[in-house]
């Protein structure tokens, strides 16, 4: 079995080393759906995408699997040759333990990073071809299980070359036109549209990290979406009656919130978020001033709260106004961890019809640097939240120590 480091040719050099992993980020790929199919299917194998410190971290996920539970899976116990099989789970839990690749310490399972696994992928087909007494229908088993886990991997990989981080301040100039038009009405005679792969990529797709409805709650809570659109209604008519009096943001733009481009809205729901939050608060912040009793009359709030109610603001007031604008987006956040501090921002994923995929992330935390008499514009308010040096954090190797230049 050999290392991952094989696949360095094929991809940028620091491919492999992002601290999230290339199925992790930018994106956040969920793999719920595709495991449910492999249990279905194949029984106990597992593409596991959770990042987790520990000796056997691997950035990149990892595929679990345990070969004679595969070998075995649906067939009769007349036919098995549970003696053979359980050698053969041996032979390659000790193969990939000698070439340093098994992420586990458990001696009947194998985890294998998701390189590793497709570096090895034809090794791995050969060792099961050539396994002595296991029948056919026991073999074909295990490689329907590898071929559909590589499938999976591969469309990742696929996603992942489409997909560009475009700066914040793009979204300004996002317009939708023709060619989405196009290219949609294009792909909908498409006969290959209900294939494997259309499925699984769809899948990976479909809620990805940050995105669904319960991580937006664990980031801020709506108790009521009916409370909390009438409340988000009354503010948002304090906010458009203040505006036009001082010439403020939303007079500036002129129009009906209905008519907000996706930018636009993007840009409104973080300007809601800084009008009701009116200065930055660290949680310790907070405690400190509860305990000296210096409680204000100001709202305050540290990143969570910015970013979960300008989302909150966006998802469930401004979408519903024109849902058929925004359906080709997800809105969601994605954290990123300074010093020993969690910071959190928004990540909007645009996918394009021609495949491939625009994700912007925005800082609406850097709001609080400003009064709101500094943000009269779209494209100030889009400038001041720009995350142009968003921090990629690549994880580094202890051979890159002693690499030359």
């Amino acid at each position: 079995m050999v290392s991952s480091d094989s696949f360095l040719p094929l991809s940028s050099p620091i491919f492999h080393k992002l601290k999230k992993g290339f199925l992790g980020f930018p994106i956040g790929l969920n793999f719920k759906e595709v495991n449910k199919l492999l249990f279905e299917r194949y029984g106990n194998i597992q593409i596991d995408n959770s990042i987790a410190a520990s000796r056997f971290y691997s950035p990149n996920g990892t595929v679990n699997f345990f070969l004679e539970a595969l070998l075995y899976k649906n067939s009769s116990r007349s036919d098995r040759n549970e003696k053979a099989q359980e050698k053969a789970a041996q032979q390659l839990i000790r193969a990939a333990q000698i070439a340093d690749l098994n992420r586990c310490n458990r001696d009947k399972f194998l985890r294998l990073d998701s390189l590793d696994f497709l570096a090895n992928y034809p090794g791995l087909v050969q060792y099961v071809l050539d396994l002595p007494e296991i029948s056919r229908k026991e073999k074909n088993q295990a490689l329907q299980a590898f071929q559909t886990v590589r499938a999976v991997y591969l469309t990742g990989l696929e996603i992942a070359s489409q997909t560009r981080i475009r700066p914040t301040t793009d979204l300004l100039d996002f317009a939708a036109d023709s060619l989405e038009e196009k290219v949609t009405a294009l792909s909908a005679d498409d006969p290959g549209a209900a294939s494997l792969k259309h499925r699984i990529r769809q899948s990976l797709l479909s809620e990805t990290k940050g995105t669904s409805y319960h991580d937006l709650q664990e980031l801020l809570t709506v108790r009521s979406k009916k409370h909390f659109r009438q409340l988000a209604h009354e503010r948002t008519q304090e906010i458009l009656t203040r505006d036009q009096k001082y010439a403020g943001l939303t007079d500036r733009l002129g129009k009906e919130l209905k008519d907000y481009s996706v930018g636009e809205s993007v840009v409104l729901s973080c300007y809601f978020a800084r009008n009701i939050i009116q200065h930055y608060a660290s949680l310790n912040d907070a405690v400190r001033a509860v305990f000296s009793g210096q409680q204000g009359e100001r709202i305050s709030g540290k990143c969570t709260d910015y970013t979960g109610l300008a989302l909150q603001y966006l998802r469930e007031y401004l979408v519903p106004l024109h849902p058929e604008k925004f359906k080709n987006w997800t809105f969601g956040y994605d954290t990123e961890q300074i010093g020993g501090y969690d910071h959190c921002y928004i990540k909007a994923i645009h996918q394009r019809p021609d495949d491939f995929i625009d994700v912007y992330f925005i800082d609406p935390t850097l709001l609080a640097t400003t009064g709101i008499q500094g943000l009269k514009t779209p494209e100030e308010v889009i400038e001041l939240m720009d995350t142009a040096n968003h921090p990629l954090q690549i994880v580094r190797d202890a051979e890159d120590l002693l690499r030359k230049k």
